[in-house]
């Protein structure tokens, strides 16, 4: 790989803003991981039902379109959150509420940067959840497509994505393989791919999981991933919805 690019592992998402409302995703025009790859300039209508409650089998059948654009909402939110209080980062999930005002019907959960995490997260009662359970995020190369091209390249090396609600492992069909449109966002200071501050541009590919809204309560997801490389995550949020 050109010694330019940096493979950051992170367990970790427009020029699609239009895309965009307080309501959630409207429709696709255009992660969790957790492997960032930046060329550093310095040295890294889906709208809940009312009252919708959980059921037995909790995840959205949803088409990979659908789970790309999401993707891309989840990747410019996690990039534009600074490391100090970046819930990528989190040991505890002290900052899992971080930012998620802007994500209207959605809660957005990450990953770590490898090994094991358990958090702590309360959630607003309604709320889609949704997650990456492995995937890649590629910023700042010389254009779009080799964006687009890096980031399948190293998202074909996942060789497992394994995800549960409540010990109830989701089926393979729900846990979905999806490259995002391009996303625009607003690096800040201190960003956690180690871009410069300012605008740009990136892609995010990987394996993620929709979620319906949990029903009021105590609940437990979790997420496991790795790669051909050797990559390995492994993280667990104890949920509380009020």
């Amino acid at each position: 790989m050109d010694t330019e690019k940096r493979i950051v592992a992170v367990m970790l998402t427009i020029t699609m803003v239009s895309m965009l409302s307080v309501n959630g995703i409207l429709a696709p025009s255009q992660s969790y991981a957790q492997i960032v790859v930046s060329k550093s300039r310095s040295p890294i209508n889906l709208a809940p039902p009312q009252g919708q409650q959980a059921t037995s089998h909790p995840s959205v059948p949803s088409s990979s379109s659908t789970v790309s654009a999401i993707s891309a909402h989840w990747a410019r939110w996690v990039v534009q959150i600074p490391a100090p209080l970046n819930p990528i980062l989190d040991s505890t999930g002290a900052h899992c509420a971080q930012n998620q005002v802007s994500n209207g019907n959605f809660w957005f959960l990450v990953g770590d940067f490898g090994g094991t995490a358990i958090r702590q997260c309360t959630i607003p009662n309604g709320k889609f959840i949704f997650f990456p359970v492995l995937n890649v995020i590629v910023t700042e190369q010389a254009t779009i497509s080799q964006d687009q091209s890096l980031a399948k390249q190293i998202a074909d090396t996942i060789t497992s994505a394994q995800a549960s609600v409540d010990n109830v492992p989701l089926s393979s069909s729900n846990v979905i393989r999806a490259q995002s449109p391009p996303f625009g966002f607003v690096a800040p200071q201190d960003e956690i791919l180690g871009d410069p501050p300012g605008p740009g541009t990136g892609v995010t590919d990987g394996f993620w999981v929709l979620l319906q809204p949990l029903s009021v309560g105590q609940h437990v997801i979790h997420f496991a991933g790795q790669t051909s490389d050797g990559f390995q995550l492994d993280v667990t949020y104890h949920i509380s919805v009020q």
